[in-house]
């Protein structure tokens, strides 16, 4: 197996009540060779206090604080201190399957050519079951997501699109950071592995959830990517533009 680093990134703002069952997750992976930046994100909670003790538990574990400013900039903070040649963001409440690292290396190791590699997922919570995202398409990438936020990916990746938009604080940032490392490389690779490696916590108050109840919300989200990569979009437009006056004179 390679010594490949793994930087594994947890961004935490008051999710201390969950937090050590994240980094147990870590913990007990297979593959050994991983640094876990727990980054607190200006929490008003305990979270500072169970990270320290983190700290001082295994060498692995580091520990970043910084004033909140949502979890793209603390995503990038923490990558910017990062030693690995491989990211794998890892939100405070979640939970990563025991040979996650060990599965995904294995299938960078296998393949030179891939950029990121992903799983399968499943809720724990108050909902769960399989998490289920359509099928990765390069061509559909722009139409919604489909690749979990918790994916392995090159650091070299994520410096050349300049990481996660800061500006997307209410959500939708893994989407969009998904869509600028697709367009920036045309050769871009992705490989989803088939093994549960993901558990994604759902509670009754969260921003994901504010997103999914929130129609106003959500449009200005996804109308912020359409500017953003417009020309990208525009492309789609103007497809069905011509689809529609084709079937007019028809």
């Amino acid at each position: 197996m390679s010594l490949q680093l793994v930087s594994i990134i947890v961004p935490c703002y008051n999710q201390g009540a969950y937090l050590e069952e994240c980094l147990q997750s870590i913990l007990e992976q297979t593959y050994n060779n991983w640094e876990c930046i727990i980054i607190n994100d200006g929490s008003s909670d305990n979270t500072e206090e169970i990270a320290l003790e983190w700290i001082n538990k295994d060498i692995r574990f580091k520990y970043i604080y910084q004033k909140n400013n949502g979890v793209s900039a603390a995503r990038n903070k923490a990558i910017e201190n990062a030693k690995g040649t491989l990211i794998l963001p890892l939100d405070g409440d979640d939970k990563i399957g025991k040979r996650y690292l060990e599965l995904g290396v294995k299938t960078f190791e296998d393949n030179f050519d891939v950029n990121l590699v992903y799983c399968n997922a499943k809720y724990f919570g108050i909902k769960e079951g399989l998490c289920v995202l359509p099928p990765y398409d390069k061509k559909k990438i722009l139409l919604g997501n489909m690749i979990l936020n918790c994916a392995l990916y090159k650091k070299e990746d994520w410096m050349a699109v300049d990481g996660y938009d800061i500006k997307m604080k209410n959500g939708y940032e893994d989407w969009e950071f998904w869509i600028s490392l697709v367009l920036h490389n045309k050769n871009f690779k992705v490989i989803k592995l088939d093994y549960v490696g993901f558990y994604y916590r759902r509670n009754e108050i969260s921003r994901d959830v504010n997103v999914s109840n929130n129609i106003k919300i959500a449009k200005k989200l996804v109308r912020y990517i359409e500017r953003k990569h417009f020309k990208y979009y525009y492309v789609i437009i103007l497809k069905k533009i011509i689809k529609k006056t084709v079937q007019f004179f028809k």
